[in-house]
């Protein structure tokens, strides 16, 4: 039999939630059984409802239990993105579909529901006075480069002892202190931990751009390299995976961004986040949208993990970023970014 088990942790920790709580959340839904189901017609070992599994991309007629949980850790973690990393609001949401129902004066059934899984999430953390173990609430393995980094000696029995309390991972933590005094989690993060095949020379930013990721004799325009520059300002290193060799049209008839080396795609493979969005992409596109809107780092940290296809007008500029969107393609598996023409 397959270990159902172990499949949900390893999706727990590719989409950055705690492994701890989403294995008893899974238990709590199925009990790790496939064939599940409820009179209200949720199916599967994550119990979806068919228009949200339709959401997540989840088939649920094609026996793949590796997809359902993939699809529920990232329904979980969106979640938890809307709640500001609140697992008890998180998991009130993927029971009832709202925040507050497990609260005294909620729905029984989620107050249970949500009583039950932190409980049996935190005895499987137990209580680790040293701040390490195993794949619980108290494990600080770091779900991206950048945010992983600023664990170490007294800060990382610090953050896990967060996190074992607070029911969220080091990653969460990170972003949350980071955001709550103004910064960015990449300025807790040591300058050694820098990828110096990215690095620069002074006044050039943390971007490099892939070979053949230009025609020849179509290089990015002055404009964007500007934007890069300053996008990247805070130490954030990308690489720039396609830039105006690029199809002409986009797929709504337009000539495209790319053509004009006004428009930069920022491909998973060559920057360190799954294909499936999340990860250093949201950090990415979150650093795309400050730079492009103005908008505060949790502002833009915030649209980022909701994805979608964003224009801001800023400085008599126009910039399109898109992430975690269908929308002129897929920009899941890379953040795009296109400047310059005034929108339609």
């Amino acid at each position: 039999m397959p270990d159902y088990k172990k499949a949900a942790r390893r999706a727990a920790e590719k989409y950055g939630v705690n492994p701890a709580i989403f294995s008893a959340m899974i238990n709590a839904e199925s009990g790790f059984s496939p064939s599940a189901g409820s009179p209200a017609g949720a199916r599967g070992i994550a119990q979806f409802m068919p228009a949200t599994a339709r959401a997540y991309g989840v088939n649920l007629d094609d026996g793949r239990v590796t997809d359902d949980l993939e699809g529920a850790a990232r329904y979980l973690r969106d979640n938890l993105a809307k709640t500001k990393g609140d697992y008890r609001k998180a998991l009130s949401i993927y029971n009832s579909g709202k925040p507050d129902k497990y609260l005294p004066g909620g729905y029984p059934e989620t107050i249970a529901y949500v009583k039950k899984i932190m409980g049996e999430a935190g005895q499987a953390a137990g209580d680790r006075s040293s701040g390490t173990g195993g794949d619980t609430g108290g494990s600080v393995t770091p779900s991206s480069s950048a945010e992983g980094t600023a664990a170490g000696g007294q800060a990382q029995q610090a953050l896990s002892f967060l996190a074992s309390r607070r029911g969220g991972t080091a990653a969460e933590l990170l972003t949350a202190a980071a955001t709550a005094v103004g910064e960015t989690p990449e300025s807790f993060v040591s300058p050694k931990t820098q990828n110096p095949k990215t690095q620069k020379s002074s006044g050039s930013g943390n971007y490099k751009v892939q070979s053949g990721a230009n025609r020849e004799g179509a290089p990015l325009s002055a404009d964007m390299r500007q934007f890069l520059k300053e996008m990247t300002a805070s130490g954030r290193s990308v690489t720039v995976t396609t830039g105006s060799n690029h199809g002409r049209m986009t797929s709504t008839g337009n000539v495209s961004d790319h053509w004009s080396g006004n428009g930069v795609d920022i491909g998973s493979s060559a920057n360190g986040f799954p294909e499936t969005g999340g990860g250093v992409g949201d950090l990415i596109a979150a650093h795309a949208i400050k730079r492009a809107s103005g908008k505060s780092w949790g502002e833009s940290l915030k649209l980022a993990r909701q994805g979608g296809a964003f224009t801001f007008n800023k400085g008599g500029k126009r910039t399109q970023v898109i992430w975690k969107s269908n929308v002129g393609g897929n920009h899941y598996n890379h953040v795009h970014i296109g400047r310059g023409r005034n929108p339609k």
